[in-house]
């Protein structure tokens, strides 16, 4: 982990994962679109350690662990490159991240509002964050990203 920074693949593209959705390739380009307009706009975009209990569009500033410097698509994933904060949050994180093993794997997701037709495929009306979660939380545990 390289002056805190690293690259994670976040979204695998036309996959139905474990809560039976499938992100298609337009949903990821809104992923990538909302993202740059709101780093564009206020210069950050933070994630959080977990996914918040409560409303799925707030930040808790209490969280914030790292925040996401770039997203991009290549082939048919979703990739970003994420900068761990110094918050106590994001030292959390690094440590975890540090010590990754089965017990301690960490993976970055999407948090976003959207509906899903009834093919299961995702349509993103706006995206609020990459968080960092437990793999066993993780809609696409146990399938290759």
């Amino acid at each position: 982990m390289e002056n805190n920074s690293i690259t994670e693949k976040v979204l695998r593209i036309g996959v139905k994962n474990l809560n039976e959705r499938i992100y298609t390739m337009e949903a990821a380009e809104k992923m990538v679109k909302d993202f740059k307009e709101k780093r564009n706009k206020i210069g950050a975009f933070f994630g959080q350690l977990g996914f918040p209990e409560s409303s799925a569009e707030n930040i808790l500033m209490g969280n914030v662990s790292h925040d996401v410097q770039d997203v991009w698509i290549a082939g048919d994933s979703l990739w970003a490159e994420i900068k761990i904060l110094d918050t106590p949050a994001g030292k959390t994180l690094k440590s975890l991240m540090e010590s990754r093993g089965l017990e301690n794997h960490i993976v970055f997701r999407s948090r976003s509002a959207g509906t899903v037709n009834e093919n299961g495929e995702v349509k993103i009306n706006q995206l609020f964050s990459f968080d960092a979660i437990h793999s066993k939380d993780d809609s696409f545990f146990g399938i290759i990203l």
